[in-house]
């Protein structure tokens, strides 16, 4: 199966991953052959996150380095914009990703312009060589989903950000982007 973050792989800034490897969606991509993204620079405010690669961009921008357990989350319009980028430190238990997305969907609802938001949780104390996903991720991806799809919001995507790479918990379930 073709996943769209296995097949462009974008390497994070070196101070999140220096390694000879970077793992996108389980998948180890030399970096040597790394390609660019679509977009020749960073993302601003205003403009559209259409794709994996540029949400990656996105939460390359805002996290901590080195890695420390927090959660970044963004709001998507209907154009695909995003003009408020959100950061939840302390994240270090794996189901406080629920209690965002709750509190995440509430906004959404209440702001007639939001259609979705996107998240990535960062796992410093993965070890590096393995994904930093776990044990309950799929499950946790699947009520994430059900909490905010109960309310008419999107969850677009949830990546999980580890000292290996970046990986979606929606691929383990071979589930299609949201892009």
């Amino acid at each position: 199966m073709s996943h769209p973050l296995r097949m462009v792989a974008t390497r994070l800034p070196p101070s999140i991953n220096d390694s000879k490897v970077t793992k996108i969606g389980g998948t180890a991509v030399p970096n040597s052959t790394a390609r660019p993204t679509s977009r020749s620079r960073l993302p601003h405010a205003g403009d559209p996150i259409r794709s994996s690669i540029d949400a990656i961009a996105v939460v390359s921008l805002v996290i901590q380095r080195p890695l420390e357990a927090e959660t970044v989350a963004f709001f998507l319009d209907e154009n695909s914009r995003s003009s408020t980028i959100t950061v939840i430190s302390g994240t270090s238990d794996p189901d406080s990703m629920l209690s965002i997305v709750e509190c995440l969907t509430m906004v959404v609802v209440s702001s007639p312009s939001l259609c979705g938001f996107v998240l990535a949780t960062v796992r410093p104390a993965s070890p590096p060589n393995l994904p930093a996903t776990q044990p309950g991720d799929v499950d946790r991806w699947i009520e994430a989903n059900e909490i905010a799809d109960s309310h008419g919001v999107e969850l677009i995507e949830w990546f999980v950000v580890g000292p290996a790479g970046i990986d979606c918990p929606r691929e383990m379930l071979g589930e299609p982007e949201r892009w």
